[in-house]
């Protein structure tokens, strides 16, 4: 008990203090700046529970969508060359380093792959606003990221790792095609209708953006359970896993 006592005191927060409600606004503190660390351990620890929440995951990555784009005024949302940059080094560096891997492992160069290409975080609008950065050109290619991950992935994964021997790359692609878009668009889209038509919910949802990190730390959790339980129940994948 010491010994965890002294680790909390040298963070800086000195969670030893008389005064109970200073010692709960401390505790508070901790839990807000270390939030994404005690995310992923929460998840680890506990994945025989949490990894049932799984399904939950496409609704939390809605919301999570959902509050950015109300964060952003429309007419902040501007595409600039930057942005086609960096969206060509995410697709093609993805590809690139999957021919590169794939001699020696193929499912290390898929996993290298899938987080090359992987879109932006959608909290990451979040976090750079809070280190003063312009949220309104990340929010940009957040959406820019999405919406090629969404057409690049049906395009490329089937053609790398065929699904099924009976299925066609076209039916592959429409059917991946079918699950991401909707979930990526669609926050887009409901953002837009209550900016226009329903500007009271917008600005309720605005003020709630910052939520989205938190939602997202809950996602983490979640996804850190996953590949606990994997790694536990798998051994045989485990090296590849980590």
């Amino acid at each position: 008990m010491r010994v965890f006592l002294c680790v909390f005191s040298m963070t800086g927060y000195g969670f030893i203090d008389r005064n109970p409600i200073k010692r709960h606004m401390k505790i508070l503190a901790f839990i807000r700046n270390w939030t994404l660390p005690l995310a992923m351990v929460a998840g680890a620890a506990g994945f025989p529970v949490i990894g049932f929440l799984s399904p939950i995951t496409p609704y939390l990555i809605f919301v999570m969508l959902l509050l950015t784009f109300c964060r952003i005024p429309l007419s902040d949302i501007r595409f600039k060359m930057e942005h086609a940059w960096l969206l060509l080094i995410q697709i093609v560096g993805g590809m690139g380093v999957y021919f590169a891997l794939v001699p020696f492992n193929v499912l290390v160069a898929e996993g290298a792959m899938v987080c090359v290409m992987a879109p932006t975080a959608t909290a990451a609008a979040v976090i750079t606003d809070k280190l003063g950065g312009s949220a309104a050109s990340l929010t940009s290619f957040t959406i820019l990221s999405n919406l090629g991950t969404a057409i690049a992935v049906p395009l490329f994964f089937p053609a790398i790792h065929p699904m099924y021997e009976s299925l066609g790359f076209w039916a592959a692609f429409f059917m991946i095609f079918g699950r991401v878009l909707p979930l990526l668009v669609a926050p887009f889209v409901m953002a837009v209708v209550l900016h226009r038509f329903l500007p009271r919910v917008h600005r309720k949802l605005s003020a709630m953006h910052r939520a989205s990190f938190y939602l997202w730390a809950m996602a983490l959790m979640i996804v850190m359970a996953q590949t606990t339980n994997t790694l536990v129940n798998e051994p045989a994948e485990g090296m590849t896993e980590i």
